[in-house]
């Protein structure tokens, strides 16, 4: 089921649904109808006993370091450390100068556009 979200931005919606890394969906509304939902998910939890929390908790953090997660996080974060620390004044002048010019969206055509269309993202030709 995750095949056809290689190379994709992450899933979400009615396919999250599918591969089973979600229970329900909540739609777009205001920010009131959406902690109602929050509160009553809440609500829901505290009836359990909280040792069977813990557990859970437990559980579901044992599986994600088994995938590897900390791993993830510690890797994720040298490389952030790098890219942070190396960056080239030149190289990026073009982009903090688009910035300026047309703020985030600019910046973001002018970083992205060498790399359209994604050979499977969601604007290439099939």
């Amino acid at each position: 089921m995750l095949r056809p979200y290689l190379g994709r931005r992450s899933p979400c919606g009615y396919p999250t649904a599918e591969m089973g890394t979600r229970s329900r969906r909540v739609a777009r509304r205001s920010l009131g109808d959406l902690l109602e939902t929050c509160f009553k998910f809440v609500e829901r939890i505290a009836h359990v006993p909280p040792e069977t929390v813990k557990i859970n908790l437990h559980i579901s953090t044992q599986g994600l370091e088994m995938m590897g997660l900390r791993k993830a996080w510690m890797l994720n974060s040298e490389l952030a450390a790098m890219a942070r620390l190396t960056k080239r004044e030149e190289f990026n002048k073009r982009l903090e100068e688009a910035k300026k010019k047309g703020g985030l969206e600019a910046f973001l055509h002018e970083r992205d556009e060498p790399f359209q269309p994604e050979p499977f993202g969601p604007k290439a030709k099939r």
